[in-house]
């Protein structure tokens, strides 16, 4: 009931809002933004809805360090930052050939309702879209979820099962051809 209500306050978000904030880590639009800024520095974020504590988890990697903040609904700068790290920088460079143009804003498994729902921001280039995966693996993004988990304590991982997902979307798709119903 409390991910409706947020769906429903993330949706008149999306419809009530026209300022982007230079401050905000988090995009709700799916949009490609090419901001006003001359900022082309790498940053892909992604944010978790944590139902038990009732706040999201901010997670922001830049090209060399990983930040993590918690906070409502929107990521200010303000956020209380709770855990950062730094890395090899060569650990981003599959996510910096990331094609942005070619990315859907929403992938899902269409079989499971409820589940893992992560949202992502990549900005890279001066260019910035918004990516929403529910119970989905994504070739090109879920990666950066297995870095983080890599980087930080076992209290801040993020929920990936990557052989899980893979088998639960295969396992759709072949339902889905067999009974003759469209996701």
């Amino acid at each position: 009931m409390k991910l409706l209500k947020l769906f429903i306050i993330l949706l008149l978000f999306v419809n009530c809002s026209d300022k982007k904030s230079s401050n905000q880590l988090i995009e709700v639009d799916t949009n490609v933004i090419k901001p006003k800024t001359t900022d082309l520095s790498f940053q892909l974020s992604i944010n978790k809805y944590d139902k038990s504590q009732d706040y999201f988890i901010f997670y922001s990697l830049s090209e060399d360090q990983l930040k993590i903040s918690i906070g409502g609904e929107m990521h200010t700068k303000n956020d209380p930052i709770v855990y950062t790290t730094k890395f090899q920088r060569n650990s981003i460079k599959q996510f910096l050939k990331i094609n942005i143009d070619s990315l859907s804003g929403y992938y899902a498994n269409y079989c499971i309702s409820g589940g893992d729902s992560k949202s992502f921001t990549i900005r890279n280039n001066g260019i910035s879209k918004t990516i929403r995966l529910d119970n989905y693996y994504h070739k090109d993004l879920s990666p950066a979820i297995e870095l983080i988990n890599e980087l930080v304590p076992e209290k801040f991982k993020l929920t990936h099962n990557k052989d899980k997902l893979l088998k639960d979307i295969l396992e759709c798709d072949k339902n889905t051809l067999e009974n003759n119903i469209l996701p």
